[in-house]
């Protein structure tokens, strides 16, 4: 088995995606791999589309920052190709496997680095993940919540109280503000249990700049 094909099945790309490349740029101690699309992709987009999916053509190589390998920095780069839906002719970017919330990250790195924010502080966690501008990242949440109804209420006021529409909150957190303390979510962001009930909580780490 090559490295390239050892690395395309730790990083679960299945049949659509592989490892074309992988190398260590010694410069800069940075294993980098490089993904390209295979001709399985196009029946999973049909599929998943509901109507056939031809590539139209690909977007400039992007980046992704990965978990370490060997204690090196890993990053991963691809041209990633934008398909043609065949019913409207409407053009979109295909959206990779590995892509967490943040288009620079994927989603095994932002698990790793939300978990480091929540145990340590910010300044910490960045120095273990080799990223020098964590005060340039931020932290969405979005919660969808719904005011608990109070007293005893009649079958009829509960099924209209549970088809009423939830109204979302939101907290923005710069990590400028907490880079010497550990993640922390507001009291007023989270939902009051005695007064509003949480029906989905969201969230979106994404670099500001």
């Amino acid at each position: 088995m090559t490295p390239e094909e050892t690395f395309g099945q730790l990083l679960g790309l299945g049949k659509a995606w592989r490892v074309v490349e992988a190398r260590l740029e010694a410069s800069s101690s940075t294993f980098v791999l490089s993904v390209k699309e295979t001709a399985e992709l196009w029946p999973e987009e049909s599929a998943r589309a509901g109507t056939k999916v031809t590539c139209h053509d690909h977007v400039e190589p992007m980046q992704w920052r990965h978990l370490n390998v060997f204690n090196k920095e890993c990053v991963i780069v691809c041209a990633l190709p934008r398909g043609r839906r065949g019913d409207d002719g409407k053009v979109y970017r295909v959206t990779p496997p590995w892509e967490g919330r943040s288009k620079h990250f994927t989603q095994e790195f932002e698990a790793f680095a939300l978990t480091l924010m929540r145990e340590m502080p910010v300044k910490r966690a960045g120095q273990i993940l080799g990223e020098s501008e964590v005060p340039s990242y931020k932290f969405d949440l979005q919660a969808a919540v719904k005011t608990v109804p109070t007293g005893c209420i009649s079958d009829k006021e509960y099924t209209e109280w549970m088809n009423k529409p939830a109204y979302l909150k939101t907290q923005t957190i710069s990590l400028t503000s907490i880079i010497n303390g550990p993640l922390i979510i507001s009291a007023k962001f989270t939902p009051d249990l005695n007064q509003e009930m949480a029906t989905e909580v969201s969230y979106r780490w994404t670099k500001i700049k």
